[in-house]
């Protein structure tokens, strides 16, 4: 299940009248395409289709054209569908073609889609209000939120990614946060002194491709480059020590976002 959550939580682009394809990679060399709410199963070995379902046929939802959103399930031959402004994910078997019932998770009535974590005891679930929020979904248990990152998601502007288990991360705007969904009191967060428009972030997180947003004083000069970013503080602290070969002064301190540490450079 080690994939790239961000075209799940990406509007589909201005096709014309053509239906958009969703593509759900699982384990094993097997493809889901969805096309409305047609789902088909594929072995990528050798192009054989392995099942097809129509959603519409589950009943999953009384609405008259739903919108459905498809991600992996922890569990193996099954897949999570949700419904747009409906607050549930329902399991449905590959192989029979049928909803598991007793495997549906209740979100709050804004949910929108959501996908597992490496530790499929969490989810992260995206809202109709654009908000990125971490949940608790171990079985058995009554769902619950245990995370949120601040401020709604702008269209094509942000990256995230799940480096491992429990730890998740969003870059977005002037900031790149992570937090872990089994210890809601963590949060590490890196600042910015622009606003950024985030392209993609390499899978820890601890590199960042973006250019300055559409507000910021580069943008407004004529001036935005794509750029690497490291989130590297010792990497940092190297630089600086060889740059200017001292520690910085109150006043160098001061003009700086967040806490430094009291001893920078070593001479």
């Amino acid at each position: 299940m080690d994939w790239d959550p961000h075209d799940l939580f990406s509007e589909p682009g201005d096709i014309g009248e053509l239906e958009p394809v969703d593509l759900v990679f699982l384990p094993g060399d097997r493809l889901v395409t969805v096309v409305g709410s047609l789902v088909e199963q594929w072995d990528t070995r050798n192009g054989r289709r392995l099942s097809s379902i129509d959603l519409n046929d589950l009943r999953l939802t009384s609405q008259n054209r739903p919108m459905y959103h498809v991600t992996p399930h922890r569990d193996p031959g099954l897949l999570g569908v949700s419904v747009a402004d409906e607050p549930d994910l329902h399991a449905v078997d590959l192989r029979t073609g049928q909803e598991r019932k007793s495997l549906r998770i209740r979100f709050a009535d804004n949910f929108l889609t959501a996908y597992f974590l490496k530790d499929t005891r969490y989810m992260a679930v995206l809202t109709s209000g654009r908000i990125l929020e971490l949940w608790s979904v171990e079985p058995g248990q009554q769902p619950r939120r245990v995370a949120a990152f601040p401020k709604p998601l702008r269209p094509g502007a942000w990256a995230t990614g799940n480096p491992s288990g429990a730890h998740y991360f969003l870059a977005a705007d002037s900031s790149v946060t992570f937090l872990r969904a089994d210890d809601p009191s963590y949060r590490e967060t890196y600042e910015f002194t622009e606003s950024q428009r985030v392209t993609s972030a390499t899978r820890d997180g601890k590199a960042l491709f973006g250019s300055p947003a559409p507000e910021s004083s580069l943008a407004a000069l004529g001036r935005s480059p794509l750029s690497l970013t490291r989130l590297d503080p010792i990497l940092w602290k190297r630089h600086l020590c060889k740059v200017i070969g001292r520690g910085l002064t109150d006043d160098e301190r001061r003009g700086l976002p967040g806490r430094l540490p009291d001893r920078i450079c070593t001479t």
